[in-house]
Order: structure tokens, then sequence, then C-alpha cells
């Protein structure tokens, strides 16, 4: 199997909802028993630890066991109170997990995917709440869409989009706005006029709201029918 040289990002967002620590753990855990498990790429989930108390000495990461929810809960509030610098005071959660590659692999490929999360935020002036999920670049069609429904069905965000860094920055997208790539997920209520696409791009109803999916390859999608999507979402040509 040919290894990917970058990084593939879903990400996503969704507006103000309280979520619970145990909530967080919960679709936390549920989107990685959802996931493919993909051990020729990965291996296992863990959470960066400091080797010294003030971290001067760099990180380690310590596998976790995605099956026991305690271990997430326990994964969740250690990295929320070093975010914070200390116990969370406001509503609010940060994950943060990790996992390396596994075989060989070219000099320049990505050697470790991260999954960071920010839950549970409330009474904040833009969205705030997010998901950013990494993936090999080279991932194919159907395995990306495993991982979109995973996220999906567990986070219920507003929108979640599959791009490279280069995707994202050609098509221009700022803020809280929907990241367009070769797959894309639109909650249904988020204004979309789908009367704008051609016949090459493809919208499915499916988890509450479309998946739209555009010529091209997950790590090399078609940038002009990016961009008919974003006409579809009523962003301004860029």
């Amino acid at each position: 199997m040919k290894k990917g040289t970058g990084v593939l990002w879903l990400i996503g967002g969704w507006g103000n909802r309280p979520d619970s620590l145990q909530d967080a753990a919960r679709r936390l855990q549920r989107s990685l028993q959802l996931a493919p498990p993909e051990p020729e790429r990965y291996g296992p989930w863990g959470i960066w630890r400091p080797r010294q108390p003030d971290a001067q000495t760099g990180y380690d990461l310590v596998p976790i066991d995605v099956d026991d929810q305690g271990d997430l809960e326990a994964a969740i509030t250690s990295v929320t109170e070093r975010v914070n610098k200390g116990p969370r005071s406001a509503p609010g959660l940060n994950i943060e997990l990790a996992r390396r590659a596994v075989g060989d692999r070219p000099e320049t490929s990505p050697t470790k995917f991260e999954y960071t999360v920010r839950a549970g935020f409330v009474d904040a002036r833009r969205p705030y709440n997010h998901v950013a999920f990494d993936l090999e670049d080279n991932t194919d069609d159907r395995t990306l869409m495993s991982y979109m429904s995973a996220l999906v069905e567990s986070w219920q965000p507003d929108h979640l989009g599959a791009a490279t860094i280069e995707t994202k920055r050609a098509q221009g997208a700022k803020g809280p706005q929907v990241v367009v790539g070769r797959l894309t997920y639109i909650r249904h209520g988020i204004s979309f006029d789908p009367n704008v696409l051609n016949a090459e791009v493809d919208v499915a109803e499916a988890d509450g709201g479309l998946y739209v999916r555009v010529p091209g390859t997950p790590g090399n999608p078609s940038l002009d029918h990016i961009r008919q999507v974003r006409r579809a979402l009523r962003y301004e040509a860029t």
C-alpha cells in the first residue's frame, strides 16, 4: 500500500452546546469505536504527557484504553487542566489524542496524527466547539466516508469537511466557515443552494444532513467544484 505524504484534515464545528465530561467521553469513545481501525497504517491512540512536570524535556505519547470511559474522562480532564493552567472554572473541555504512523515510510511522510476536540463551550459570540481529525492524505473514498460518518454520528457537528491545508487555503475558508473538501457534510438547517451545482458534484442525504462530494481525490479535489459548493453555501467568491 502506498503511504501518504501529507495530512488530510477532517475539520468541522458546531455552535453553543453544553457537554458534560461524561457526555464528551461517551462521544469520543463512540467515534473511536465507529472509525475504521486501520492497524496497517496507525498505531494505538495515546495522550501526550510531559516527561517532567515543567514539560521542559518534552512529551511522550502514552497509550490509553479507548474502551474504558474512565480512562477517556481522565485524559480529557488532564488536557483541559493543562490548557486552562488549572482546574476548569467555566464550561468547555479540551481533547487531544494522537497516534503514530506505522511501517516503512518516505522521509517526507508525517509520523503522527492527532485528534483534537473543543466541546461543551456555551455563550460564545462565535462557534467555538470544533473537531479536527488527521488522516493520511491518500485515504481512499470508502474509508474516508467511514471516518466522516463516525465523527458526524458521535459529535453531531453543523459541518465537517475533508481537506488538506493547501485545499483549505486555496478556497479562502475563514473563521467559522464550512471547510469544503473532496467530501463535506452539511447539517440540515445550514443555508445551502444545490441548484448552483453542476452534475459532477454529488449530493446525498444521510446523518441528518447532506454529504457533498466533488471530483478528484481526498488529497487533490477539484478546486473549481469546491468553489461551486462555496457558492451554494452563499460565501463570497475568492
